[in-house]
């Protein structure tokens, strides 16, 4: 696309500049020629004062005069970054008497090298893409270390463009975004999610990565530990052996009934002794005197092996490893199941983005989320039915890296399923001319691989970083101790026994009590 404008108004194309740059009238692939009849000062200081002029495709074509007094026009651009500094060149001439005379290309690349000239960036600790460390130096002043995958690409790229990295501090992720969008840096260097509130705003690199967007919550509270006793068999077990014990009972009483057998206490001896064989206790044999009495006392007696055998086994494996409560792990449990969701300071795009979404689900989300403070912050003041959103990656880093023991114990877990899946890229200003150089050579970076490997690298340095912290913390033996403290049976997994035998001896004293008093009132006692 080829675009002319003819002036010599240098109002207008004054004002031509500055709305065709909020306008986004030009890209670097549209070539402008602007026809003029200006002096070289005047041209000189257009060309320089204005982004537009300077930095985009555009190539002046000025009316001056030969030598000889005969017209000559001269074809100019303005090369921001050469050995020498940002200026002014001549391109090629045209004269009716030698025809047009071209010097180089008539709209030049700019941007192939930057000559050392310093590039404005921002960015912000987001592990795995930037992380910066405070070194102590032998003289004992402090330096700033940067590493991440995104800070080695852009110094990957700085070198084969030849600019050097000027990193402007800034406090919040906020701040960063609006240093770029002012125009006070070029690239934020730090991929994030491509989302349409976002693209309102600015303009994205290619997508250097995927981001996988879940939730962290607090590991759930384990169950009463008296619910062990229940827990080696279902329900449906339980259920099924109460049925059995009554059929049984039912069955004997019958066989006794007409077979002859002598049972004390009638039908409910019967129980008992069916009750005492699935307890594993005696067996009072002579009083079944039928062969279909004691056939049936046979069946119940593997009955309650087997059923013994295996509650015993399982319940065993309860008590010394307690079955975990059930945990959210899908976006329809998060919803129905948390009263809060929490997000960092950089979440008020995404909240807009689900409140506006056609899925009630993402909507109702969306009403849920709470904007606060940074990751680390917000997680250690979660509650129990809170949740905290953020990438994959990053939520597994501070939890390894804050809430992890020595014993590999986390205090946080992150849902299965991903509430979204989205492209991430670098930010940048609407229409950066060099935005071709960029995609280029970040997917080379991505193509061979160097993202995955300083990925690998950042997470490395970390696990290590967090076990110096932790060894730090507690001695080898402690940690060893902590370790071996829940394999010894304690008071709490023997609640539910010690429970039962309370509600035994209660129910035993009250039955004594109700007995004393009908024999008190039949005999007369007094």
């Amino acid at each position: 696309m080829a675009i002319v404008v003819v002036s010599d108004d240098l109002t207008f194309l004054t004002t031509f500049a500055e709305r065709s740059q909020k306008g986004r009238l030009l890209t670097w692939t549209t070539r402008l020629l602007l026809v003029t009849r200006m002096t070289s000062q005047k041209l000189r200081y257009l060309m320089t004062s204005h982004w537009t002029f300077s930095k985009m495709n555009v190539v002046f074509l000025n009316l001056g005069k030969s030598r000889k007094g005969g017209r000559r026009y001269s074809l100019y651009s303005h090369l921001p970054y050469t050995p020498e500094g940002p200026k002014m060149v001549e391109v090629g001439t045209w004269t009716p008497e030698s025809s047009l005379r071209l010097r180089g290309p008539l709209f030049q690349e700019k941007y192939s090298n930057f000559y050392g000239a310093q590039v404005n960036v921002t960015s912000q600790t987001w592990i795995p893409q930037w992380k910066e460390s405070v070194i102590r130096s032998p003289d004992g002043t402090e330096v700033t270390k940067y590493s991440g995958m995104d800070y080695q690409a852009i110094v990957v790229i700085a070198e084969v463009l030849n600019f050097t990295v000027n990193i402007i501090p800034t406090a919040t992720f906020a701040e960063a975004v609006a240093k770029l969008e002012e125009g006070v840096s070029s690239i934020l260097t730090m991929a994030y999610s491509i989302i349409p509130e976002r693209l309102e705003r600015h303009d994205f690199t290619r997508a250097v990565g995927i981001y996988r967007t879940t939730f962290a919550m607090a590991n759930p509270k384990p169950q009463p530990s008296w619910y062990s006793l229940f827990y080696p068999l279902s329900r449906e077990v339980w259920l099924s052996i109460l049925a059995a014990l009554a059929i049984t009972s039912l069955v004997l009483r019958l066989l006794t009934y007409f077979g002859g057998d002598q049972y004390p206490s009638g039908s409910y001896y019967v129980t008992q002794e069916i009750y005492k064989i699935l307890l594993g206790q005696d067996l009072v044999q002579h009083f079944s005197k039928t062969t279909a009495s004691r056939l049936l006392f046979a069946g119940w007696l593997v009955f309650s092996l087997i059923i013994g055998v295996a509650y015993k086994s399982n319940l065993t494996t309860c008590l010394t490893l307690p079955e975990e409560p059930p945990r959210i792990e899908t976006i329809q449990q998060l919803v129905g199941g948390v009263e809060r969701i929490l997000m960092p300071s950089y979440g008020k795009d995404w909240v807009n983005f689900y409140r506006n979404s056609d899925s009630k689900i993402y909507r109702t989300l969306g009403e849920k989320i709470h904007i606060g403070s940074g990751m680390e912050e917000e997680l250690s003041r979660l509650k129990h039915n809170q949740a905290v959103i953020g990438t994959h990656l990053y939520l597994d880093y501070v939890i390894a890296k804050n809430f992890t023991d020595v014993a590999g114990r986390r205090k946080f877990y992150i849902g299965k399923s991903y509430l979204l899946t989205s492209y991430s890229a670098w930010p940048i200003s609407y229409d950066t001319p060099y935005k071709q150089q960029l995609d280029k050579y970040l997917l080379a970076l991505i193509e061979s691989g160097l993202f995955i490997k300083w990925q690998k690298d950042i997470f490395g340095e970390a696990e290590q970083e967090n076990l110096k912290a932790q060894r730090k913390e507690k001695s080898s033996e402690e940690a060893k101790a902590e370790e071996s403290r829940d394999k010894a049976l304690t008071i709490k997994h023997f609640q539910g026994p010690l429970l039962l035998l309370v509600l035994g001896l209660v129910a035993a004293g009250v039955t004594f009590s109700v007995e004393l008093i009908f024999k008190c009132s039949v005999f007369g006692f007094h």
